[in-house]
């Protein structure tokens, strides 16, 4: 059964296949890149702006966040310069159906590793949303291809997690 926290992670996956699609493949392989960039870059320094678990968890998203979106920001400039094949016939159409496929890849990252994150410092109720989630455990398995990203202090937590009752 389709829970309202699924619906929230669907709206969420499809935003970013709308983007994809309006913004075209350029730029989704830099809003993926970033997305890349963006777990990477948040996970080694999360923990030098917040002592709390919901800090640690907005800082995260923050530092997720401003990475993802410089990178695009990037990305849209190198789209501005290769515009210039947008003359030949289909190319255009092209370029945003791959555009929409990519930016569905980057949605299903972006909520699995946050879903990851967020099952790993605890806040409210949400690791039983999650648990109760089947559609978050599919992006968590989605997200874990970023996982050996992660600097080695969250794949130990994420170890230590496993063997506890």
């Amino acid at each position: 059964m389709i829970t309202p926290f699924d619906l929230i992670l669907i709206l969420i996956v499809f935003s970013f296949f709308l983007f994809g699609l309006w913004f075209g493949l350029v730029h989704a392989v830099g809003g993926l890149l970033g997305t890349l960039l963006g777990a990477i870059i948040s996970s080694r320094y999360f923990s030098r702006f917040a002592e709390t678990n919901t800090g640690r968890v907005i800082s995260f998203a923050v530092l997720f966040a401003i990475t993802s979106r410089l990178t695009g920001f990037v990305f849209y400039g190198i789209e501005k310069v290769i515009n210039i094949a947008r003359i030949i016939p289909g190319i255009k159409t092209l370029n945003r159906l791959l555009g929409g496929f990519l930016g569905f890849a980057e949605g299903a990252i972006v909520v699995g590793v946050a879903l990851f994150f967020a099952t790993r410092f605890p806040v409210g109720n949400l690791n039983a949303m999650i648990a109760r989630s089947e559609l978050a455990q599919f992006f968590m398995t989605i997200g874990g291809v970023v996982i050996p990203l992660l600097p080695r202090v969250l794949r130990e937590v994420q170890e230590a997690s496993r063997a506890l009752p």
